[in-house]
């Protein structure tokens, strides 16, 4: 509840499906858009994937989100949870069915065979390619091994942030960035007493290469020689590194 009133979360949700918000409107004619999100789900099949992401931000059963059209494109103006009784009739049966789907959870997944004693989520990005932390011959290790120590280790992505509390650990294997989805995943997770690897504090530390490159430099840990770049010594980067000019 206290983040859906942040105004500094409220902008960073903007920032991070300002894309999605785009393709997602763009088709619309008026100036003015109001969608309802009910447990993750729209009436309307084209928002789905925009109401999954913006349930997975904030996990209030029933969101109302308003959207102005602008000269930079379509925007968030406000957002706020409404109760079962500001449902329009006409969204009740919908309504109820998308509750229902949610709560049923892993009833629709096969029972497993054997009884684990963990379960574990594995974040990756099926997307990135060329610079993943795993690839997919990795991640299928990872669920093997796993599988040894009786873990029951299942592949998650960006869209499953609802389901987190399924698990009793994570395991991020995609690259981490403060501003994007696996620090909330990280933070999220840590919160609710989960293992995670990484941690939210590693990711904001890591990401930090200021703070890093102290960090190593104090505990007299060899590194690459490192220099912190700013406006009144880029000029004396080549000299200072070593480099020569093109």
């Amino acid at each position: 509840m206290q983040d859906i009133r942040s105004p500094s979360l409220f902008r960073l949700l903007t920032d991070e499906l300002d894309e999605l918000i785009q393709s997602s409107l763009a088709p619309l004619q008026s100036d003015e858009f109001t969608l309802s999100v009910y447990f993750g789900r729209n009436s309307a099949k084209r928002y789905d994937r925009l109401s999954l992401q913006l349930f997975n931000l904030f996990q209030a059963p029933l969101l109302r989100f308003r959207f102005a059209k602008t000269e930079n494109g379509w925007q968030i103006r406000s957002m706020k949870t409404i109760a079962v009784s500001g449902v329009p009739e006409s969204h009740r049966q919908f309504f109820a069915e998308a509750a229902q789907r949610y709560f049923a959870g892993r009833a629709t997944s096969p029972k497993k065979k054997t009884r684990m004693r963990f379960d574990l989520a594995i974040l990756h990005n099926p997307e990135e390619k060329e610079n993943s932390p795993s690839d997919e011959a990795a991640l299928k290790k990872f669920i093997k091994a796993a599988r040894d120590l009786e873990i029951r280790a299942e592949l998650i992505t960006k869209d499953d942030y609802g389901r987190l509390l399924e698990f009793d650990g994570l395991f991020i294997r995609e690259t981490t960035s403060v501003n994007e989805h696996t620090y909330r995943f990280a933070r999220k997770a840590a919160t609710e007493g989960l293992v995670v690897i990484d941690d939210p504090d590693s990711i904001s530390r890591c990401t930090n290469k200021v703070f890093l490159a102290e960090l190593l430099t104090r505990h007299k840990i060899p590194v690459p020689e490192t220099i912190v770049v700013h406006r009144n010594n880029h000029q004396q980067l080549i000299e200072q590194l070593g480099c020569r000019a093109s």
